[in-house]
């Protein structure tokens, strides 16, 4: 009668801990980073009577042998990838973008600049010996000199901007990583 009660015990207590775990994931389906658990049972009392018997759990009851995390490696080292692949681009994305913004701005119009030019040299080569066409040519020839020096000092604030947020974020990496580090013999002196 003894061993009947203590199988039921162990019964019941495993599957407490088991809904324990099935109620944590329900509860935490929708949270972002959670990672669903799942309960590992295994047989108790194993009984081996001779040497020659065959092993088996004569109903001894059950017990909980781990609640692990219900993971995909594979998976997982997808998504990290795609995660990594996806960040970069973004980043390169907005980093076009701000450099479009800033060089080819409508205050910064090369094409408007270089469509004058070549008015001024068809102007020019239609009547060469005219001062005023002449004097327009050089004009224009100025403003794009103007512009092109105006889109190169854009272009290099963008770089100068693209490499001081790397350092941001490198500085960032380095603090986190010594602060982690720190925490791993933390963690081992107090083990």
């Amino acid at each position: 009668m003894n061993d009947i009660l203590s199988i039921g015990s162990s019964g019941l207590s495993t599957y407490r801990k088991t809904l324990e775990t099935i109620s944590s994931n329900i509860v935490n389906a929708n949270t972002e980073g959670y990672v669903r658990r799942q309960t590992v049972l295994k047989g108790t009392g194993d009984t081996n009577m001779l040497v020659t018997a065959k092993p088996n759990s004569n109903g001894s009851g059950v017990d909980v042998e781990t609640v692990g995390r219900a993971t995909d490696i594979f998976l997982q080292k997808q998504m990290l990838t795609a995660t990594a692949v996806n960040s970069q681009a973004q980043i390169l994305s907005d980093s076009l973008s701000q450099l479009e913004r800033t060089a080819f701005s409508a205050s910064n119009n090369l094409s408007e600049s270089l469509g004058t030019f070549y008015n001024n040299m068809q102007d020019v080569a239609n009547a060469p010996t005219t001062l005023a066409n002449r004097y327009a040519l050089i004009n224009s020839a100025q403003e794009i000199s103007d512009r092109f020096n105006a889109t190169s000092n854009a272009i290099k604030n963008g770089i100068t901007s693209v490499d001081s947020a790397i350092k941001a974020s490198l500085d960032s990496i380095n603090s986190l990583t010594t602060q982690i580090a720190n925490l791993n013999v933390s963690i081992t002196k107090n083990a």
